[in-house]
């Protein structure tokens, strides 16, 4: 029997709703970051090495989905058109709150977390940081509503949105700057050539409240567990540590695993 939450038809309501999900989905989720990980320890690959432009196989496509408000999205958003490199890269920003909603999860898994446990995670995201060779700080101001900004990078034009997403992680992860304000916003608009008052304007329509809810539904009728997350041939990747999986898998390489769990249940 499948335990699903529905949406209300209007997307206009508030955006933190969850989206409709099958909730099993997110043990299933589960189930892939431990057999991944499993596998890069059986097969030795490091985590400590950069990992080299993938010049390998056809053209393949990976779908980023990712939130503003993630430490490790904004990680993953600064490697991803590198490893990508050859391939179609489809930039889908979502609400993870709304998504961690829909699973069943805390909106802000962090704060629950023993403080021991959360200390590591942060400390995680600073060794990452310098592991890329990127600038990082922990904003004074977390978790923070990236609402206005993620439909704001859903208005622009796609060939544009990886440059306005990395603008927008950057506003929060390096320069401390708050995502709530909307000059800072239509700042980082502005900074990329855009018309800040009309993206603006147009965040607060049905079509654009819409774009958001949409990407939002997708990721958790996909079965995405959290941000980052990259889909590539309908498998998924959890975590911008399992960026060498997502390399490998846009030159072909499909493990076989005890489950599909690119399937909902």
């Amino acid at each position: 029997m499948t335990n699903s939450r529905t949406l209300p038809s209007d997307p206009a309501l508030t955006p933190d709703l969850g989206v409709g999900s099958d909730s099993r989905r997110g043990a299933h989720a589960a189930l892939e970051f431990h057999h991944a990980w499993s596998m890069a320890l059986q097969s030795g690959e490091a985590l400590d090495e950069r990992l080299p432009v993938s010049v390998l196989g056809e053209m393949s496509k990976c779908e980023f989905f990712y939130d503003f408000s993630s430490p490790f999205s904004y990680l993953g958003a600064t490697q991803v058109e590198r490893i990508t490199a050859g391939h179609e890269l489809v930039w889908k920003p979502m609400l993870l709150g709304a998504l961690f909603s829909s699973i069943g999860s805390p909106i802000v898994p962090l704060a629950t977390w023993p403080e021991t446990k959360a200390r590591h995670a942060l400390y995680d995201a600073y060794r990452w940081a310098d592991h890329w060779g990127v600038r990082f700080q922990w904003p004074k101001k977390f978790p923070q509503k990236t609402v206005t900004s993620l439909r704001a990078a859903l208005a622009v034009e796609p060939a544009r949105i990886g440059a306005v997403s990395l603008g927008f992680f950057e506003a929060m992860w390096v320069h401390d700057q708050d995502l709530e304000d909307d000059t800072v916003v239509a700042a980082v608009l502005r900074a990329r050539g855009l018309d800040a008052d009309a993206i603006l304007a147009e965040t607060k329509t049905a079509v654009g409240k819409q774009r958001l809810f949409a990407t939002t539904e997708e990721a958790g009728r996909r079965g995405i567990p959290g941000a980052p997350a990259f889909i590539v041939d309908e498998q998924i990747f959890w975590g911008q540590d399992r960026l060498h999986f997502v390399q490998k898998a846009l030159e072909g390489w499909r493990p076989k695993l005890p489950i599909d769990l690119a399937t909902p249940r």
